[in-house]
């Protein structure tokens, strides 16, 4: 692509907002962007990203921003900003333990919302299993409890997410839907407390 049209576009095109959640997730969008427009020189990439920056992170990388690589300027810019924005380890840990809920998530988006976390981290197969079937509802647990020794943690989280579409009662209208205690992502006690310890087994199994 000719320079006067790599720089005719700087003018018309935007990267997506920075996900700092996934900076790894962001830049490979990024580059898609570029792709699609036969953006390659390093230079143009370079300024690209660093406009689409949020002030906090840009003021972070300052130094390189003021002093760019001649030949590499976007490539050393983008590892700088993984090693400077990606969680550490620590902080991986501190989430996965301890901030990362099912909320209004899938089972399945939850699953993968917390490999993400731990991506290239060695961690015992069975113990990433209980941190993950530990931020669903207790009653799924349940469910799930005849089956969770012989199954993997995906087919876990796909088990998981047909249990509560299947259980989840339906949104109340009106007034109703104030005071409604299925807003919970738990699921209703009186659906689980009518099936004894067989009918677990028996429903688990149709789920599987």
């Amino acid at each position: 692509m000719a320079d006067g049209q790599a720089i005719s576009e700087v003018h018309t095109f935007d990267l997506p907002t920075c996900w700092l959640s996934d900076i790894a997730l962001w830049l490979r969008t990024v580059e898609s962007h570029f792709a699609l427009r036969q953006i390659t020189k390093e230079e143009t990439k370079f300024h690209y990203l660093v406009a689409a920056l949020p002030l906090e992170i840009a003021t972070d990388l300052r130094d390189i921003i003021d002093s760019p690589l001649t030949e590499t300027p976007y490539t050393t810019f983008k590892e700088a900003l993984i090693s400077r924005v990606s969680l550490s380890t620590p902080k991986r840990l501190q989430r996965l333990i301890f901030d990362e809920g099912l909320g209004d998530r899938k089972p399945t988006q939850l699953l993968r919302c917390l490999e993400q976390l731990f991506e290239g981290q060695q961690l015992d197969g069975t113990m990433f299993k209980q941190l993950f079937l530990q931020r669903l509802p207790s009653s799924v647990q349940a469910i799930l409890a005849p089956n969770i020794p012989s199954s993997s943690v995906q087919t876990l989280a796909e088990t998981a997410h047909r249990i509560l579409e299947y259980y989840q009662p339906p949104i109340s209208r009106g007034d109703d839907a104030l005071s409604s205690p299925h807003k919970s992502t738990d699921l209703n006690a009186d659906h689980i407390r009518q099936y004894n310890t067989n009918k677990y087994t028996a429903n688990c199994a149709a789920f599987m």
